[in-house]
């Protein structure tokens, strides 16, 4: 698989499990993709910021393995990223 089919995986996949967050569990009545780490809500773009650069690092000094991993991070990390920037001022405040 080439580079560029690894890094739209990883960015499809992340763009699937957020429709899925949105549509399918939209109706229930508590919502499962809410996580709480010592009074910090975990923000979805907090993830893929932490995502980001390791994939960078990975895609950039890692074994070919490591490398696809890094460029599938990379993908995966963006859609976290864009779709969470409306909460950006929330990312780091403990309720």
């Amino acid at each position: 698989m080439k580079d560029a089919a690894v890094f739209m995986l990883g960015l499809l996949t992340a763009a699937a499990l957020l429709g899925l967050n949105y549509t399918l569990l939209a109706d229930m009545e508590f919502d499962l993709m809410t996580v709480y780490i010592a009074g910090l809500r975990i923000h979805h773009g907090l993830v893929g910021l932490i995502l980001f650069p390791l994939g960078a690092v990975l895609a950039l000094l890692g074994s070919r393995p490591a490398r696809r991993m890094g460029i599938f991070l990379l993908g995966f990390s963006i859609p976290l990223i864009a779709d969470d920037l409306h909460d950006l001022g929330r990312w780091f405040i403990f309720e």
